[in-house]
């Protein structure tokens, strides 16, 4: 198979070294970079862009556990992702700040909503056990 114009034109102005080819084999297109001299012909011979190209990104819908789900054609999610991962990857510093910040921001919110949850069972316990009982006998009637 093979990618369409557009595609391929939007992908070339990312990295003119990415090429998305599609791998039989597991019915799944790939974006690689080129890493060895090629030929454009070796675009369409599995074993030259095998031998000569690095995965980038393998092309499909991905489960919770980022588990393969099925296949995902080439479209602007695909360009806007490989913009992103080259986005973050020129500036690792600043990435890695934006991945702190959240991660504070996150915990920040899991403990809030862990003391309210240890709030409303404390008051639970507590309003429980200071309810009125009535002496039946010797049982008590909570």
């Amino acid at each position: 198979m093979v990618a369409d114009r557009a595609f391929v034109k939007e992908l070339r102005l990312i990295d003119p070294e990415l090429v998305s080819v599609w791998h039989s084999r597991i019915s799944r297109w790939q974006i690689r970079q080129w890493v060895l001299p090629h030929h454009p012909r070796d675009e369409r011979n599995y074993y030259a862009w095998r031998a000569k190209s690095a995965l980038i990104r393998t092309v499909c819908y991905r489960d919770d556990e980022f588990y393969d789900i099925g296949y995902h054609p080439l479209d602007e999610r695909v360009l806007y992702a490989l913009k992103l991962s080259r986005l973050y990857s020129l500036n690792p510093e600043a990435t890695g700040r934006m991945v702190d910040d959240s991660n504070k921001k996150m915990e920040a919110a899991w403990a809030a909503d862990n003391a309210d949850i240890a709030k409303e069972t404390a008051t639970s316990i507590y309003e429980h056990f200071n309810e009125k009982t009535v002496d039946l006998g010797g049982r008590s009637a909570r």
